[in-house]
């Protein structure tokens, strides 16, 4: 991923909020974003009570309003189901396995918006190599980005990361260092943020396409050229029939060239991504190691801070051990036998908040159980297909050792997102006045995501929603954490009679082999 321009305070972040979200969408990962009336000179949230007019002496105390009664809940909306018959739906299914046959990927994403979406966007140019790898801090993957992203408002932050086996690597034009440091605290920097957005994900999940084999319908459109490849051009209804995606997909080889996410109301308009120069291999040697790596420009200094290597487990090489015989019942004296430490466990940090119920929930309320803890604000885009994302998981643990919990942040009214989450009909706990434990966290983008496990421990995240990605990613660790209870069926699944066999751990199927629940 390709200038510098420095900004201030919130508004680099709000360069970022629109194609953040919009990303989350579509696939991509999703980056912080501002609270409605948050200064963009500051970082400090929203305050309403500056808002307000001071009363004199003389002035009488207000009656207090009338409690509201709770809203209606929202009936829950039919999931449509998959058009597999459709022959749309065969395009998605060749490009799926042309995605996981592939070793590397080397190409050119332009990233735009168009319409009143556009103009409030970001852009983003960017060059990037991928090797499908296990031991990555991406999932499967290591990822070099160099490139740049411009912002609505003007402001560009030029980037070169690279995701590593468990680091990340990037360059910082201010300090002019080459800096490296593990995931969780390479994601704040600015460089590593921005570059964030320019990963195409359908070429790097671990189900491609997902959504779109799922989709409720196709439309077939004639044939265009992208970058002077012919494509096949298919519209996807995705996300229960909430969203639209078109897709252009190579002729010959089936990959992805092009996608334009089709947005209606208030954010009318669409987000393309667009690849050019597209070079898929089947080895990973087809991409030169060099290219994966962050280079060192000329009068920069390098500051790094890795993780100690694990001592190699070498093993015992007898002096006399001649072909076809028997080792020596004693291993050298200079092999080590001690048995390893057990890995030390990142606990989630201690919070106490009320609920829309006016009780308190704590850290500690929560051990015993499996919770999966939301960072959002009614203010977030795409918070309401994220929560129903959200809901449709937890439905599918019903009965079991698992929760939810949403820590409301930035929120102008207490009682504004109580209505909302009670017009919902949602089961997980809403947290209020979370903004503070969202720091905390280390929340880096609105909504994201935690799993918390039995014992207070950090699980998984957070990390930036991404519809269709996110919630099968906690699913997971759900599964493995549930075992560890004892309760990783699923109560609602099939008889085991009828089960073929074992799910694939990548579909987000419980551990004991049960099919999984296919809601949304």
């Amino acid at each position: 991923m390709l200038a510098r321009f420095q900004l201030s305070g919130w508004s680099w972040a709000r360069s970022l909020v629109v194609a953040l979200c919009v990303g989350a969408l579509a696939g991509h990962p999703a980056l912080a974003q501002p609270a409605p009336g948050e200064d963009e000179r500051t970082s400090e949230p929203f305050d309403p009570h500056q808002q307000q007019e001071q009363p004199t002496r003389d002035a009488q105390p207000a009656t207090p309003p009338a409690a509201k009664p709770p809203a209606p809940a929202r009936p829950a909306q039919p999931r449509l189901p998959p058009a597999t018959d459709h022959p749309g739906h065969a395009y998605f299914v060749r490009a799926a396995d042309a995605v996981r046959q592939a070793r590397a990927f080397s190409y050119h994403l332009s990233i735009r918006g168009t319409g009143s979406l556009g103009s409030r966007s970001s852009t983003t140019e960017a060059d990037l190599w991928l090797v499908r790898a296990s031991p990555a801090v991406l999932p499967g993957w290591h990822v070099r980005a160099k490139g740049s992203t411009t912002s609505g408002f003007g402001g560009t932050v030029a980037f070169d990361v690279a995701w590593l086996e468990s680091t990340v690597e990037w360059v910082d034009t201010e300090a002019k260092k080459v800096i490296e440091r593990t995931l969780p605290e390479a994601r704040k920097a600015k460089p590593v943020a921005s570059a964030g957005l320019a990963r195409f994900d359908e070429l790097t999940n671990a189900q491609p396409f997902k959504k779109e084999l799922e989709a409720s319908d196709y439309a077939i459109e004639e044939r265009a050229q992208v970058g002077g490849v012919e494509c096949d051009v298919v519209l996807a209804t995705v996300n229960n029939g909430r969203l639209r995606v078109r897709w252009w997909l190579g002729v010959e080889d089936h990959l992805p060239r092009k996608s334009e996410a089709l947005l209606s109301g208030a954010d009318a308009g669409s987000r393309i991504n667009e690849l050019t120069r597209l070079r898929a291999g089947q080895k990973r040697e087809e991409i030169a190691p060099a290219d994966l790596r962050v280079p060192i420009p000329e009068g920069f200094t390098e500051d790094r801070v890795v993780p100690a290597a694990k001592p190699a487990v070498v093993p015992p090489t007898p002096e006399n051990h001649e072909p076809g015989g028997l080792a020596p019942s004693k291993a050298p004296a200079d092999v080590a036998t001690a048995k390893p430490s057990a890995p030390q466990l990142r606990m989630a940090p201690e919070f106490e908040l009320t609920n829309a119920a006016g009780t308190k929930v704590s850290l500690a309320t929560l051990r015993g159980k499996v919770a999966i803890a939301e960072f959002a604000g009614t203010w977030s885009l795409g918070v309401g297909e994220a929560r129903r994302d959200f809901q449709a998981l937890l439905d599918r643990y019903k009965g079991q050792a698992l929760v939810g919990v949403s820590f409301a942040v930035r929120e102008r009214s207490k009682d504004a997102a109580i209505d909302e989450y009670r017009q919902g009909g949602f089961t997980f706990d809403l947290l209020l006045e979370a903004d503070t434990v969202a720091k905390s966290f280390g929340v880096s983008g609105f909504p994201s995501y935690a799993l918390i496990g039995p014992e207070g421990e950090l699980l998984k995240g957070p990390a930036p929603y991404r519809a269709g990605v996110s919630m099968e990613g906690l699913a997971d660790a759900i599964n493995a954490a549930l075992a560890k209870l004892g309760t990783a069926s699923v109560p609602d699944a099939p008889p085991p009679k009828e089960v073929d066999g074992p799910a694939s751990p990548a579909s987000g199927a419980p551990a004991s082999g049960a099919k999984p629940d296919t809601r949304p």
